[in-house]
């Protein structure tokens, strides 16, 4: 859910709302497990890949806003990836986290594993 959704035609709402119900459907039927939400991980157009995926960065923008407004509003631990693996100049994936501007490569993995290691026990 997420990136591939967005390059299969579906709408950045909609994609938004399914992931929260998600998450509400684990809330509902499992109330002791701890949830965290991830954002999207940034996507990169220049290596010519993945066209329908690497071109939502807007959209993925605007997913992971209002996911962490969602989260904070319902009190459920949000942690903001794209952050991390983002080019510092722009909002693209990092050209050394990805061998083809869409999955992470082992750098890639790396990095993500160590925004999130103090989120995982």
């Amino acid at each position: 859910i997420g990136t591939n959704d967005l390059a299969q035609g579906v709408t950045k709402e909609l994609t938004f709302q399914n992931i929260c119900k998600i998450v509400t459907t684990i809330q509902s039927q499992t109330p002791k497990t701890e949830i965290i939400v991830q954002s999207l991980f940034p996507v990169n157009p220049i290596f010519g890949n993945f066209s329908g995926h690497t071109g939502n960065t807007e959209k993925i923008i605007w997913i992971n806003g209002n996911l962490k407004d969602w989260c904070k509003k319902n009190e459920i631990i949000f942690i903001d990836v794209f952050i991390h693996l983002k080019n510092k100049m722009d909002d693209f994936l990092n050209p050394d986290y990805s061998y083809d501007g869409l999955h992470l490569n082992g750098d890639g993995y790396k990095k993500w594993a160590d925004a999130i290691q103090h989120l995982v026990k």
